[in-house]
């Protein structure tokens, strides 16, 4: 096992949410740590790293023991708090920040699940699935549909999510690539499907009181304007024309 193996098996699994430096880097900042020694303490919590990966591969190529401190609960929960830190150093598009929350959502859940057994309340209480995406799109600042679409993207083609996650696409340009978002065909109707929905068209027009359908389409309240949606509108009407006729009417679109 390397020691950059070694410093990801010691790490919360929100850290490993983000890259650790190159291996010239992580030499540079060992060299840096042998001549004034490590400056920031690595944060831990119950044996688990926090914050400071990189610094502890660092201090173990310099030969000199880390300086450890313990995490004292601030942003409420472990995984916000790794968050919260990681963010702050690094330059992310609103696609790579969904793709990482997007990972992190089991982990809110979890921690969400752990408190209830404890009966703590440390932070809002994610536990919903809904609720817990909101709550990471809070810490990762980006809209929580954003989150959605990146998690059915990992789902689906984890390919393209991998390259949304290193920012060399963005998720607008993934979602107009990506077969995850590509809409199924709409099956073909068969000959005594396109006949049922015929004969049903003719009965509703024998049925339908021109009367009736000249005073709905005055009704205001139904009015196309009203309604920001064409298909709320669209089914709103058909409801109110269905209320005047001899049987239920059946929607053909």
């Amino acid at each position: 096992m390397t020691d950059i193996d070694e410093a990801i098996a010691r790490a919360h699994p929100a850290c490993n949410l983000f890259p650790m430096m190159g291996d010239a880097e992580l030499w540079d900042l060992a060299d840096d740590i042998g001549k004034q020694g490590l400056l920031e303490p690595i944060v831990e919590d119950q044996g688990l790293i926090l914050d400071g990966r990189n610094r502890w591969v660092a201090c173990a190529r310099a030969g000199c023991t880390p300086w450890t401190v313990p995490w004292e609960g601030e942003g409420g929960s472990a995984t916000a708090y790794v968050i919260s830190k990681n963010l702050k150093r690094r330059h992310l598009d609103p696609g790579q920040r969904s793709a990482i929350a997007a990972e992190a959502l089991p982990l809110f859940e979890d921690e969400a699940k752990a408190r209830e057994r404890m009966g703590k309340e440390l932070i809002p209480d994610p536990v919903a699935k809904g609720q817990a995406r909101d709550f990471a799109a809070e810490q990762f600042d980006v809209n929580p549909r954003y989150i959605q679409d990146a998690k059915r993207l990992r789902a689906a083609d984890r390919d393209t999510f991998e390259r949304v996650k290193s920012g060399e696409i963005t998720l607008p340009e993934a979602k107009r690539s990506s077969p995850a978002f590509v809409l199924s065909p709409a099956p073909e109707e068969t000959p005594e499907q396109k006949g049922y929905y015929g004969l049903t068209r003719q009965r509703l027009l024998v049925q339908l009181d021109p009367a009736a359908v000249a005073e709905v389409c005055a009704d205001p309240a139904l009015s196309l304007a009203s309604f920001e949606d064409l298909h709320a509108w669209l089914g709103r009407f058909v409801a109110a024309l269905g209320a005047r006729a001899e049987r239920p009417i059946r929607v053909v679109r």
